[in-house]
């Protein structure tokens, strides 16, 4: 029996992050049954008080990144998380509500039996060593560097006696001519010790080969394009149930907002007049109704009970996929600092299945009358009888690119079946 390590975000609340690690390992449960697979419980402290639910913690969350990004950058985060406590006293509440729901969906997931919670990556590379067989870094952003202390320990620079290798691995926002050489000669590096790297989007993979010209790169799709959402333990009578409570009345049409306020006005300027706006996640103060407590698997499988998603996330738009909801997504990340050339990872994925056109936007800081009058045709022409069919046929399609990851690990493993 081999030992499997998965290295990811489980412990963040973001539902997307949480889902994509949990499809990925039932996914290498199913093909390795006879192999132990479980998450590695790693925690990076400055990105977890991001989501602590304590007022203190949360407030001054970004004083360690003083050095980085400076001291007004760190002062205006400050005052924003004070003003959201402040002028949202049920803010903390909901956050609590939400952890405890998160944390529900962990006793589903395999995790390893010690967990380690630290910044120091020389510690946390020395309690990694020795534990795994192999271990597969992502999915997400675990190559991201502008939130994450750098080094960390996602790049396995120190870890030695292993197969390493990554599963749509993203470096959302790291560019290139944005590193110092000491950065890139760190990352060159870790890459060349890895034996499969598998990225998530073309802007990672540049960035990869700018790093290092001679590295092999795959791409593979997000662990949530395979995920079985009609497997997951949710009963669909008490979701809806949930919804209602919170004021969704189902014999209207109905849109899942998960975005942020100026995309929240459009939404109400285009679609109020004609359908009920509930939003989920976090809150909007143009959605009709909010639902927080969501546990991740809830969370997978509530757009089902919608007949549009109108989001900027993209987990958002894959889960929306996933249940044959017709997903309208406005790209907040395509500004020229933040991307290679505007190929965002959301970006990307709409190109990979060929839907740019009838699905992708991008953001703008102002939405004009124009803006909400295109909303309201593209709505009407994603919600078309055979669009469910056609979002599957296209996911089925891009859920092949998981297969040169599965050889890669099984050749890691010494094994030779299929």
């Amino acid at each position: 029996m081999s030992r499997i390590g998965i290295l990811t975000f489980h412990r963040s609340l973001n539902y997307g992050a949480v889902m994509q690690c949990y499809s990925l390992q039932q996914r290498l449960e199913r093909e390795f049954p006879n192999d132990s697979v479980e998450i590695v419980d790693y925690c990076v402290p400055r990105v977890q008080n991001k989501y602590s639910t304590r007022a203190l913690t949360y407030i001054f969350s970004s004083l360690p990144e003083l050095r980085r990004v400076g001291a007004a950058t760190v002062a205006k985060a400050t005052v924003k998380n004070t003003l959201t406590v402040l002028h949202s006293p049920d803010f903390l509440k909901k956050r609590r509500r939400m952890r405890a729901a998160f944390d529900r969906v962990l006793e589903h997931m395999q995790l390893s039996a010690e967990h380690i919670y630290t910044d120091d990556c020389a510690a946390a590379s020395r309690w990694l060593q020795g534990r795994y067989d192999a271990l597969v870094v992502g999915s997400d952003c675990v190559w991201e560097i502008n939130n994450y202390p750098f080094p960390n320990l996602y790049f396995l620079h120190d870890v030695t006696g292993v197969k390493k290798l990554s599963y749509a691995a993203c470096a959302q926002g790291v560019l290139y001519d944005s590193l110092s050489e000491k950065q890139r000669a760190f990352m060159r590096e870790a890459w060349r010790g890895f034996d499969y790297l598998g990225v998530r989007d073309l802007a990672t993979e540049k960035l990869l080969h700018a790093v290092d010209g001679e590295l092999g790169v795959h791409q593979n799709c997000d662990p949530t394009v395979f995920l079985e959402v009609d497997a997951l333990p949710v009963d669909m009578e008490v979701l809806r149930d949930k919804f209602a409570a919170a004021g969704v009345d189902f014999s209207r049409p109905t849109v899942c907002l998960m975005a942020n306020p100026a995309i929240g006005k459009l939404c109400r300027a285009a679609l109020g007049d004609a359908f009920q706006i509930v939003a989920v996640y976090e809150q909007n103060p143009y959605a009709d109704c909010f639902v927080c407590d969501l546990t991740p698997f809830e969370w997978a499988r509530c757009f089902s009970l919608f007949d549009l998603t109108v989001t900027n996330r993209f987990h958002g738009t894959l889960l929306s996929m996933k249940n044959g909801v017709p997903p309208i997504t406005y790209d907040c990340s395509t500004s020229a600092d933040y991307s290679y050339g505007g190929m965002t990872k959301i970006r990307c994925l709409y190109e990979q299945l060929g839907l740019v056109s009838e699905h992708y936007r991008v953001a703008k800081r102002g939405f004009t009358a124009e803006d909400a009058q295109e909303l309201r045709a593209a709505a009407a022409t994603v919600r078309t009888a055979d669009c469910a069919e056609k979002l599957t046929e296209r996911l089925q399609t891009l859920a092949a690119s998981y297969d040169s990851f599965a050889a890669a690990l099984r050749d890691a493993l010494g094994r030779t079946e299929a």
